[in-house]
């Protein structure tokens, strides 16, 4: 009596989960329906019906191979049953369907391809593999609309499985890829067609999306990158490039205090962004916050030891805090960074002028015009050391070619008419 009690219930516990796995299935639950059919199947490997209803989930989650096993399991169970037995057709012909069809692509049918897998997604309107083999058709023959349709038909049919929306991105990177072909021949219009199309296809691909505000700010459309930008950190909160650029962009729209809160944004995200640590100094600078200028300048230097732009910018925090044995270091370490750097050379003659060490003033304004001819701040610092050395001659010369610069006239020419007093 206790044996025939613990069959009943043990047989009533399965009749149960069945229904069970059935409602998660009609839900299209896929993966937790395979879950709990395994699960019985592991706890009753003489169940046809588990065998049955795990053949159709395997066809939803595309795995024909499983589904014909399962199917051929439960017949085998359970010879009799038609239901089994047309169900195994059906797939059968399914697969033989999907195989004839993939070879007449092969083959260089592609027309005969096409009209066969038409007829197979009649046919099996919620077969997921069908509408991906279809625009896989498409993709080869770059006809890149009908390819994502099919492949999102397919993401909708079957969510599970990552190669369908891995296609899409596959596209979108494709004409990604057409697109930076396009801007490398300043092709921008072209460009920017190339990139949207991407967008439209995988409104997540944010590379397309920032290369259009790229784009967009290349070209002084400020706004409009703007509202781009906004829209790529939206689909993509870490493109760190995405901040950054947002930075520049509000920069150039004169709102730094916006500027300010995307450089931070893009090192919050990535503490070895280098460009970011010094485009948010200057932000800083421009804004007069010298303290929170300096900081920045300095992480961007400690990420990278040899950022001669960001040694530049110290230097010239420390020239206003009138620290010149500070500037002039780290104008060195510019110059030994970046030779070429003339603004460094006039920079550092300015703190030497400072200082009134006039032999070294001279030195490093001449090697600024030697990197640099047309160099009006490197003419007047050297005015300045020829006058301090006693050289009036040269101290003229040196701010007549200053004041040909029309920034450096006005303050030229008032040294030049002290050299005429004798002063």
């Amino acid at each position: 009596m206790n044996i025939l009690l613990i069959l009943t219930t043990f047989s009533f516990a399965f009749s149960t989960d069945l229904p069970s796995v059935k409602n998660l299935f009609s839900n299209k639950k896929y993966l937790d329906s395979n879950d709990l059919i395994q699960s019985l199947i592991s706890e009753d490997s003489t169940n046809a019906s588990f065998y049955h209803m795990a053949s159709k989930i395997n066809l939803k989650l595309d795995d024909l191979s499983l589904a014909n096993k399962n199917i051929n399991k439960a017949i085998e169970l359970d010879p009799s049953n038609e239901d089994y037995r047309k169900f195994w057709s059906d797939l059968n012909d399914m697969r033989s369907n999907l195989n004839d069809a993939q070879k007449s692509f092969e083959n260089g049918f592609i027309d005969e391809s096409i009209n066969a897998y038409e007829k197979i997604i009649v046919q099996y309107s919620d077969f997921a593999l069908a509408y991906y083999n279809f625009g896989l058709i498409y993709y080869r023959t770059e006809e890149f609309d009908k390819a994502v349709d099919n492949f999102k038909k397919a993401l909708i049919f079957n969510p599970y499985n990552d190669k369908y929306k891995q296609s899409i991105s596959n596209i979108a990177a494709k004409l990604t890829q057409k697109g930076n072909d396009e801007y490398r021949r300043s092709e921008y219009e072209s460009a920017i067609n190339f990139y949207s199309k991407a967008v439209e296809y995988d409104p997540t691909f944010s590379e397309s999306r920032f290369k259009i505000a790229l784009i967009k700010n290349k070209l002084s459309d400020y706004e409009g990158a703007k509202l781009v930008l906004l829209d790529n950190i939206f689909y993509d909160n870490k493109h760190v490039q995405s901040y950054k650029l947002l930075g520049d962009v509000y920069t150039k729209l004169g709102d730094l205090d916006s500027s300010i809160i995307y450089y931070e944004k893009s090192v919050d995200i990535n503490s070895n962004y280098d460009k970011g640590y010094y485009a948010l100094g200057k932000a800083y600078y421009n804004s007069s916050n010298y303290e929170s200028a300096l900081i920045a300048f300095l992480d961007a230097v400690k990420v990278n030891p040899s950022y001669g732009k960001a040694y530049e910018s110290i230097g010239s925090i420390y020239m206003i805090k009138e620290k010149y044995l500070l500037a002039i270091q780290n104008y060195k370490l510019s110059i030994e960074n970046n030779p070429k750097s003339f603004q460094s050379h006039s920079k550092i003659a300015s703190s030497y002028n400072f200082l009134k060490n006039y032999v070294e003033a001279k030195r490093f304004a001449k090697s600024s015009i030697d990197i640099k001819s047309k160099n009006a701040s490197a003419y007047y610092e050297l005015g300045l050391a020829e006058k301090g050395l006693g050289n009036k001659v040269a101290a003229k010369a040196a701010f007549e070619n200053a004041a040909k610069d029309k920034k450096w006239r006005k303050i030229a020419k008032y040294e030049l008419t002290l050299i005429e007093k004798g002063l």
